[in-house]
């Protein structure tokens, strides 16, 4: 009975030293994750983004007139005198008209210049000839081209990649973005040193609206549009469709789909974009999601947000988008 009494202390004892040898290897471990984990870079982020939105702001703010009046404002009251043309030259030649001949102060006829009669004749031949409507069965198209007003939506379609490229400078380029087009606005601006980027921390879908009317106001919503929102939240497609239709079909839109690696929302989000894109002809995925999830050293910590390396491939992906290089 003491033999076993015995035996349960020492098992006892056997177990105690294990936990506590667990204990002691769990707090190893732990303080070596720490100690060498990577530092957080959320601090570096934000300053990052206060100084973008910073510069955009500056960028965007309206400049003073400082144009000088110009002399060409003032305009001097001419005299009878001055105000009376000149004769004309007298020309020489088989074609030449007579010289202007002066009645009165205020009289001035010219005599009907001589031309050639068989030229006369065929120029008069030709204008009679080209004068002519069509009488034939053709029908006067439609704006989309038809001949009765309904256009095949197919073959709509199928120029949606025949737009107009944007202008080099960007100049006829506005964004409407959230913080992740906010980090990567000055790479894009060395691309397209022109273009109006109007992007802040945490804007939604549904902001949109308001920032597109506010752009349009002061005349800086440009032929082309880019819209890169999506990342803070889910959206209705007629919020979406709202923003579509300001923008007008004039206009051609590229959305730039969203994209995180913990983002529970990106499949939500990107169907519905691509929703849109297919309703609306003149709109455009920019599928970042695709490009993204094969370059997880472009971003920080939080897998959303680009880093110097990501906010360069960013803005030449986006680019080469936009131009049809994507």
């Amino acid at each position: 009975m003491n033999k076993k009494n015995q035996n349960i202390k020492k098992n006892k004892k056997i177990k105690f030293y294990i936990r506590i040898t667990v204990l002691v290897l769990i707090t190893v471990i732990g303080c070596y994750g720490i100690i060498k984990a990577p530092k957080s870079d959320t601090d570096i982020l934000e300053r990052e983004l206060a100084e973008n939105e910073r510069l955009l702001q500056q960028a965007n703010r309206p400049k003073a007139d400082t144009t000088e009046p110009s002399d060409t404002n003032f305009t001097q009251t001419e005299s009878p005198e001055s105000a009376r043309p000149e004769p004309s030259p007298v020309q020489t030649g088989s074609n030449a008209s007579s010289p202007i001949k002066i009645s009165g102060n205020d009289a001035y006829e010219t005599e009907t210049p001589k031309y050639d009669s068989d030229k006369t004749d065929s120029a008069e031949n030709d204008q009679s000839s080209t004068a002519k409507p069509d009488t034939g069965s053709s029908l006067t198209p439609y704006p989309d081209g038809s001949s009765d007003g309904k256009a095949d939506k197919n073959s709509v379609k199928q120029d949606k990649d025949k737009t107009d490229l944007p202008d080099k400078s960007g100049e006829d380029i506005s964004v409407i973005g959230d913080s992740v087009f906010l980090g990567a606005s000055p790479s894009f601006k060395e691309l397209y040193k022109d273009a109006v980027i109007d992007a802040k921390v945490s804007r939604q879908v549904s902001q949109g609206l308001e920032i597109a009317k506010e752009l349009d106001k002061n005349g800086r919503l440009g032929a082309t549009v880019i819209i890169s929102l999506g990342t803070n939240g889910n959206f209705n497609e007629s919020t979406g469709q709202e923003l579509i239709d300001y923008l007008g079909t004039d206009r051609t839109i590229y959305w730039i789909n969203a994209y995180g690696k913990k983002l529970d929302i990106q499949d939500d989000v990107n169907r519905t974009i691509k929703k849109l894109a297919d309703e609306n002809d003149n709109v455009h995925v920019i599928s970042w999601a695709k490009k993204a999830k094969n370059h997880s050293d472009w971003f920080y910590q939080d897998g959303i947000h680009l880093n110097k390396d990501g906010q360069e491939g960013f803005a030449k992906f986006v680019s080469g988008a936009i131009n049809g290089e994507e």
